[in-house]
């Protein structure tokens, strides 16, 4: 019976060993690949909701200044024309600082006389530094009217 023991061959070779390691490493390549860049597309809508959460935050303060000039009665396009000024000249520093926001954004609001003097269309785009040549944006439109 010891001799059986010695003499039996039943295993892997060095060849067999080193392809099946072959094969296994050319699977495992484009899964490490979908990784990556599961990743950055991760990375990048977290980016684009922070923005849009950003813009749908500007456009709910420009609200609420149009409210708040017709409560105070106060004119209506000077407010909301102060408030755009305020939200152009915040710096990307200014935004992390006053309102919690990871990441460099910049954000562009104007205002617009739309069919009538009452009647104002908001516009708030915000750009994100990427690593693309053309910066990626978000932007809202709306309408906001004298109440």
């Amino acid at each position: 019976m010891k001799k059986w023991i010695y003499n039996c061959e039943a295993g892997f070779s060095m060849i067999e060993l080193l392809v099946g390691i072959s094969i296994l490493s050319i699977a495992l390549v484009p899964i490490a690949g979908f990784f990556v860049n599961n990743t950055r597309m991760v990375n990048d809508i977290d980016q684009q909701s922070q923005a849009l959460n950003l813009a749908k935050r500007v456009i709910e303060d420009l609200k609420g200044t149009a409210v708040q000039a017709d409560k105070l009665n106060q004119d209506f396009t000077t407010q909301l024309e102060a408030a755009e000024e305020s939200w152009n000249q915040k710096t990307p520093k200014d935004l992390q600082n006053e309102l919690d926001v990871q990441g460099q954004y910049q954000i562009e609001v104007t205002l617009e006389n739309h069919s009538g003097s009452d009647l104002k269309e908001v516009t708030v785009e915000v750009f994100w530094n990427s690593n693309q040549t053309d910066p990626p944006s978000v932007k809202l439109e709306t309408l906001l009217a004298r109440r």
